[in-house]
């Protein structure tokens, strides 16, 4: 018999928690609390099993609630219950200890009884885990002791991905916080001393071609100061758990056998005469760090545009969408400052809508003119397609800067004109876009160059670059380059004119905003690790058509293990995951399947969209991306 606390202040929803538990002959003895504190009380005069816990009572509110119990009686496992279907809030008290959530009015007697019973038991589990891990972390400390005295660490690494996996002590050797990213092989190099990088690539190139164990001695050099000499080894094993060919191995710090080892901390303390370096690896983890999110960001304003919002909400909801055109502008420009740092820029091609992106261009630009009281008018010559064919990021970021640009540079209280036109007739650079406004001229690349240092790849000359605004004009212009543009900067009748030639095509895809929803059933995965986003992007779908049912798999492993339990018409894959990543994920699935697979990431490169439609994924769809995107790549194969 179990001893069962509901602490819940609604007599009727007690009533029937007690109805469903002796519906379903479930042994129990029930006790019953109107408030936390009494619930509290209870518990410290009776042995319960297992609190029935409203998030919303007398004397406690909302989420506040869970952290009072769990801050009172850790040790009594807590199955919350939250009212008007708010899932994200019982997911999140999930994460933060409850062992599972019901939504009032949603379950049965059946429901009920078996999450008592499942929490129960993963409760129990979780405590025998927990004991053993306070047993194992004993050994363990001692071992990692051992390993710092010794300053020898281990990795593993997966030779499809390259993504690695190192200890604490490794970190440390290399002076970073331990876990601050997830390491890759490229991560590893980027460390490596540049006399040593060819012989470092092709020691990992041996290794994982002949299976055999080698060793390799090897400098690093941390903060572009500090030389330490590793002994590196390594050999292929199979690891069983994961049906995985991996590579394993270990590092030394050995500096201290050529008189070289430093004194006083691992990580150093940031000295001004040596700038911390801004890697490329660096710029892709913030990138994806942050797109992640914001993906979520743009799904839920797309779900408040849709929930009938009042003429004041939608005038709230307008300002959020321009906010968050603007941080996708600062966002990119952070991460295009690879652009300045690298010699090989990938362009992609896609489809997009035009009109969209310039819609986009002018909510900011008379966001950003009318803090400086400036005003912005906007004409558009001939008739524009409604899709066009080109890199629509690097394109949406270069029109951006030059409007950034032009209103920074703009006299106050004037206007700027911003005219766009698409020539049928140009194969070459049908698309032009033009902005006149009355103030000093944009100084030329040359002139840039002449008066601002080069940007480098270190902290200290982003942060010069930005102070002197040269950042988002170097950006331009680098963008201008790349996508192959014509820009001409000249004067007329007093007012500085900038002429942007672009060579697009017009898109040949259906317009997003016209797609046509599903007209059957279909059953979509979303294979996603992110929380919110699994919510988001599951409302989005099911708001776009009552046809469609939306099943989740938080990781690559669970992925596959739904898709050979269920029959999908069509599978979102996340790429970035725990246990198994998408690509991983994908290859098994195609070997025994070819439902259309979408992959989804927070990293854009061409490469990485060969790779995935190389191992037999259908689309190729990045973060943040729109519903209406989403709509018309789904379109495409339902």
């Amino acid at each position: 018999m179990n001893n069962i606390l509901v602490i819940e202040d609604l007599e009727s929803d007690a009533a029937i928690i007690k109805a469903y538990l002796e519906e379903a002959a479930f042994k129990h003895k029930l006790f019953h609390s109107e408030s936390l504190k009494g619930g509290i009380n209870i518990l410290g005069e009776n042995p319960i099993d297992l609190v029935l816990l409203d998030l919303s009572i007398n004397d406690s509110t909302g989420f506040n609630t869970l952290k009072k119990y769990l801050d009172e009686s850790a040790d009594v496992p807590v199955v919350v219950m939250t009212g008007n279907k708010n899932e994200i809030v019982g997911v999140q008290s999930v994460k933060a200890g409850a062992q599972d959530f019901l939504v009032k009015g949603e379950f049965d007697s059946r429901r009920l009884v078996n999450t008592i019973r499942y929490s129960l038991q993963r409760f129990k589990t979780q405590a025998k885990l927990q004991e053993t891990a306070d047993k194992l972390s004993i050994t363990e400390k001692r071992r990692l002791e051992a390993q710092n005295i010794a300053k020898f660490a281990s990795w593993e690494m997966d030779i499809v991905s390259n993504v690695m996996s190192w200890t604490e002590e490794m970190f440390r050797i290399f002076g970073v916080q331990p876990n601050s990213f997830q390491p890759s092989l490229s991560d590893y190099l980027d460390f490596v001393h540049v006399e040593d990088r060819d012989e470092v690539e092709d020691f990992f190139a041996e290794v994982i071609k002949t299976g055999q164990h080698n060793r390799l001695e090897h400098r690093i050099l941390i903060s572009n100061r500090i030389v330490k000499h590793l002994t590196i080894q390594a050999q292929v094993k199979y690891d069983e758990m994961t049906n995985k060919i991996i590579l394993i191995g270990s590092i030394q710090d050995t500096s201290y056998r050529k008189g070289e080892e430093t004194e006083g901390p691992v990580v150093p303390e940031v000295e001004t005469e040596a700038p911390a370096t801004l890697k490329g690896s660096e710029l892709y983890r913030f990138g994806y760090g942050v797109r992640t999110p914001f993906s979520s960001i743009v799904n839920l304003i797309y779900l408040l545009e849709k929930s009938s919002p009042s003429l004041q909400q939608m005038e709230l909801i307008d300002g959020l969408k321009t906010s968050v055109d603007d941080l996708s502008i600062e966002l990119n420009n952070m991460l295009n400052l690879s652009l300045l740092i690298s010699d090989n820029i990938a362009l992609t091609e896609e489809d997009f809508s035009l009109k969209e992106m310039l819609e986009s261009i002018r909510r900011v630009a008379n966001f950003k003119a009318q803090q400086s009281d400036i005003s912005v008018l906007y004409k558009e010559e001939g008739e524009l397609p409604n899709m066009a064919k080109g890199d629509s990021q690097k394109l949406s970021q270069l029109m951006h800067n030059l409007m950034e640009q032009s209103v920074n540079h703009a006299s106050t209280a004037s206007k700027i004109n911003l005219q766009v036109q698409w020539y049928k007739r140009k194969k070459d650079f049908p698309f032009v876009l033009k902005i006149q406004y009355q103030g000093p001229k944009l100084p030329s690349p040359e002139q840039l160059r002449k008066t601002s240092k080069p940007v480098e790849d270190n902290i200290a000359s982003l942060q010069e670059a930005t102070k002197n605004n040269s950042l988002g004009l170097s950006i331009a212009y680098r963008l201008v380059s790349i996508l192959g543009a014509k820009l001409a900067i000249t004067e007329e009748d007093s007012q500085v004119v900038l002429k942007l030639s672009v060579p697009l095509e017009q898109g040949q895809a259906e317009d997003p905003n016209i797609v046509r929803q599903p007209n059957k059933p279909k059953s979509i995965l979303l294979v996603e690790d992110h929380v919110i986003n699994q919510i988001a992007t599951r409302k989005v779908l099911t708001s776009w058509s009552d046809m469609l049912t939306v099943d989740i798999a938080a990781d690559g492993q669970e992925a596959v293990d739904k898709f050979r339990n269920n029959a999908y018409d069509l599978i979102l894959m996340d790429l970035q995951m725990p246990k198994m990543d998408g690509l991983e994920a994908t290859v098994k699935i195609r070997s025994e399947s070819k439902v259309p697979i979408v992959a989804l990431t927070a990293n854009s490169s061409k490469q990485e969209e060969e790779k995935c439609l190389a191992l037999g994924m259908n689309a190729y769809l990045m973060k943040p991306f729109k519903p209406d995107e989403l709509y018309a790549k789904i379109a495409k194969f339902l």
